[in-house]
């Protein structure tokens, strides 16, 4: 296949260097033309393929640019440094006992206990909600002897 498309481009460049000592002549004859009939250019199947091909890149460019306009692209954002994370402290003299509140720590933080910011006690433990489809509760997690958490509640995993 490859023998075919060398053999079809040596044919182009020959006919390209025969037609080269012409072409001046070949352009003065059509500029002639076009004076005579201007109207006959645009007659010619080149210049009619030639307007339809840059009508086109002209179409697909305006596309093109009016979807960047309409919907930008998405920049890949930032990896988190620090994330907040939902927390209660036990203390009951504290009120993040009662009410949880939001810290931000490190993304790898896995530090619990750790210390309240309200109370400044080691009381503090993240706050997450059961997936138990029967209890959907909020809770602290309870910390199994193998390391798995687990709902106080309904003792489902977490």
């Amino acid at each position: 296949m490859n023998l075919k498309i060398g053999e079809r481009l040596m044919h182009v460049l020959e006919a390209f260097r025969v037609w080269l000592p012409t072409a001046s002549q070949d352009a003065r004859r059509l500029a002639e033309e076009v004076r005579e009939d201007p109207r006959g250019v645009l007659q010619s199947t080149a210049v009619r393929v030639g307007i339809i091909m840059i009508g086109g890149l002209t179409l697909v460019l305006i596309v093109y640019k009016a979807g960047i306009w309409l919907a930008p692209p998405v920049e890949n954002p930032q990896t988190a440094e620090v994330v907040p994370f939902r927390v209660k402290c036990l203390n009951p003299q504290c009120e993040w006992s009662k009410a949880p509140g939001t810290v931000n720590f490190e993304i790898d933080f896995n530090d619990w206990p750790t210390t309240c910011p309200k109370c400044q006690q080691k009381t503090l433990y993240p706050y997450v909600c059961c997936h138990n489809k029967e209890c959907r509760k909020w809770v602290v997690p309870k910390i199994l002897e193998d390391g798995t958490k687990v709902c106080p509640r309904c003792g489902a995993k977490l």
